[in-house]
Formats: C-alpha cells, structure tokens, sequence
C-alpha cells in the first residue's frame, strides 16, 4: 500500500469533515509532481478554504497530510517545503 492509500485508509482520514477531505483531495491534485516553491500557493488556497468555512487542520491532520505531500520528495525539497510553511 502506497502513502496516499494508507492515508486514506486512516483513522485521521476517515473521522475528518468530509469538507477537509474535499479541500486534501484537491490540494493533492494541484500540486502533484510541483516544486515545493510551486506548491505554496496551492497551500495558501487550501488554508483559505478552511478558514472561510471557520475551520482548520488539527496539528495532528497538518503533521500527516504534510507527510503524505512531501512523500518520495528528497529530504531538500522537503525542508524547504517545511520552511515555506513556516511562514504561514
């Protein structure tokens, strides 16, 4: 099983909002294969989404959908990622 199939196949996963499910399922469409500078902007879009629904991603749901985006990026691509986030 691959790391968005485990993801899916989560307790996380399966117990979120179906509207945060719709928001990861669309932020992993439009960043697939991008650079994480590329991505930021999908991030940003997803955050937005969230809060005019007057919601956000747990630390725990943030934690594994950041593993599920950076997975199979080398380990600079993904401290930059990190980085980017930080600022947000």
């Amino acid at each position: 099983m691959n790391t968005l199939e485990t993801f899916f196949n989560s307790t996380i996963y399966k117990e979120m909002h179906p509207k945060k499910k719709t928001i990861i399922k669309e932020l992993i469409s439009n960043i697939e294969g991008k650079k994480p500078e590329e991505c930021l902007p999908h991030l940003i879009k997803a955050n937005a989404s969230l809060r005019n629904m007057n919601m956000t991603f747990s630390s725990e749901e943030s934690a594994n959908i950041f593993l599920l985006l950076t997975d199979g990026m080398p380990e600079g691509k993904k401290n930059q990622l990190k980085s980017l986030l930080k600022m947000f």
